[in-house]
């Protein structure tokens, strides 16, 4: 992800109707008895035109008392086009 984007990295929300982009989308659900959750989140890095989308999913972890992550994706939303798969646990 460095590569692509460069130093330092920063991560933003969706931006709001004030231009504030503090909201990060995100989505709890509960399957077999267990909380998840989906967040997805922007970033942009020193390479100029480098802007991509974060999606992240995790999963509870009674045992631990946390969550655990179950993936973690970049899609690289300026050409080339791709994804770049940081963890997968699925």
């Amino acid at each position: 992800v460095i590569g692509v984007f460069g130093e330092p990295i920063k991560g933003y929300g969706e931006a709001t109707r004030r231009g504030r982009r503090q909201f990060v989308s995100h989505i709890e659900y509960v399957k077999d008895g267990l909380k998840h959750m989906r967040l997805k989140f922007y970033i942009e890095g020193s390479e100029p035109g480098k802007q991509g989308t974060v999606h992240v999913e995790v999963k509870e972890n009674p045992e631990r008392g946390r969550f655990d992550v179950r993936y973690i994706f970049v899609d690289v939303d300026s050409y080339p086009r791709r994804t770049i798969v940081v963890e997968d646990n699925r």
